[in-house]
């Protein structure tokens, strides 16, 4: 089993851990994996936010997070792909890399990045759209291109107007989003179902809707059964 640290600055540094602790020198050179940002987004970034990496079944990482060029410019995601042995994966996005706009192109975030059994690729995302929070689930296809099959054009928007948001992939690859709910909403929490293609589940809850009346955030077990 390998262990995975991370230091991201304009070079996006990653060292892989042996099961006993030690840099597993397979890895990159001598266990530590150093991608220059600037050359694989084509443009220096002034702020690189946030950073998630996830291992596949077959060894190789896909790394994530969210950069601009500068003050004024709207963030953008990059998704990074490289083999078990810390090589660039070419037939992933341009020679490995993925970079896509934000619906506004306006201040946001990275947040969590699944992969589900089929490969493809979910990665979630706070938004501010026209002064509301948004939150929204993009997905890809595994060579990295829009998955414009799944929900609407490739993303679902499950809840807006709040930062307070989870969501949990479940075993047989349904999302589960859940929210904490506003005092006008009659506060507690709110869940919400997605079939694997982006879908509501109507056979959850209320035409895909679950409401809890208890605490402000939510853990999800790993049954997902509420």
């Amino acid at each position: 089993m390998r262990t995975i640290s991370i230091f991201l600055f304009f070079l996006f540094s990653t060292c892989i851990f042996a099961q006993d602790g030690s840099l597993d020198t397979s890895f990159g050179d001598n266990g530590i994996l150093e991608l220059n940002l600037t050359s694989l987004l084509g443009a220096t970034p002034l702020n690189v936010f946030n950073h998630n990496i996830v291992e596949l079944p077959d060894g190789s990482y896909i790394l994530y997070g969210s950069y601009n060029i500068n003050s004024t410019s709207g963030n953008s995601l990059f998704i990074i792909k490289v083999n078990s042995s810390g090589e660039l994966v070419n037939t992933f996005g341009n020679n490995g890399v993925v970079t896509l706009d934000t619906p506004s192109q306006g201040l946001f975030h990275s947040q969590k990045i699944w992969v589900k059994s089929n490969q493809k690729i979910l990665l979630s995302n706070h938004d501010f759209i026209s002064g509301v929070d948004v939150y929204y689930i993009t997905q890809l296809n595994t060579d990295g291109s829009l998955d414009t099959s799944f929900g609407t054009n490739g993303r679902i928007y499950p809840f807006s107007g709040t930062t307070l948001v989870r969501a949990e992939l479940t075993i047989d690859d349904k999302l589960i989003v859940a929210k904490g709910k506003t005092i006008a909403e009659g506060t507690g929490l709110q869940f919400k179902k997605y079939l694997q293609n982006g879908q509501i589940d109507s056979s959850f809850g209320t035409n895909g809707v679950s409401n809890a009346s208890f605490a402000n955030d939510a853990l999800l077990i790993r049954d997902f059964k509420l």
